[in-house]
């Protein structure tokens, strides 16, 4: 009598999403117009990922509990909705700045979106010297940060764009991905 031993099923394990995030520079700041940055968040895997975040990317209401770094010196100010604040104004300096504090009402809207193998989403940003700031888009590294989640299993990832300004107030942007952490592992 053949018996075969037993079988043990082992739980699925869910492969870790690759993710990509770039940065372009679209304009420099000028007499005409702010400064304006694009972010694009690519899946280099090769598994569809499913993703949390906005109501736009790199805007997520984080909430208190999150610890993203977002820059006091600089205003981003992403060109879809969502995400309201005040109209900004050219200074007879030519300095592009928000009057305010310029901080955003984000609106309390995570949407999940699947991004397929090379799948990408992109938003695009103006950038503005916050009022409080002395110079005009001062020379500096700045980061801004947001979270992307997953939603089973619930993991969590930091996006990073980061802006260097030179002296002559010109823009270099990059951008980063954390790896991904358990819900477990960020309480």
């Amino acid at each position: 009598m053949d018996t075969e031993p037993p079988t043990t099923q082992s739980p699925k394990t869910v492969a870790q999403p690759v993710l990509e995030l770039t940065g372009e520079v679209k304009r420099q700041a000028a007499a005409a117009a702010p400064a304006r940055v694009a972010a694009t968040l690519t899946n280099v895997g090769s598994e569809t990922v499913r993703l949390g975040y906005g109501p736009t990317l790199l805007f997520t209401d984080t909430g208190p509990s999150e610890d993203v770094t977002r820059t006091d010196t600089l205003v981003f100010d992403p060109k879809s909705r969502g995400v309201l604040r005040a109209d900004p104004v050219q200074t007879s300096a030519g300095c592009w700045r928000y009057q305010a504090d310029g901080r955003e009402g984000i609106q309390s809207s995570i949407q999940y979106r699947e991004l397929t193998p090379n799948d990408e989403v992109s938003g695009e940003y103006d950038i503005y010297t916050a009022a409080a700031a002395e110079a005009c888009l001062p020379a500096g590294t700045y980061r801004h940060q947001d979270i992307v989640e997953t939603p089973e299993p619930v993991r969590s990832a930091t996006l990073t764009l980061q802006l260097d300004i030179d002296e002559q107030q010109r823009i270099a942007v990059s951008g980063e991905v954390s790896a991904f952490r358990s819900a477990a592992s960020t309480q």
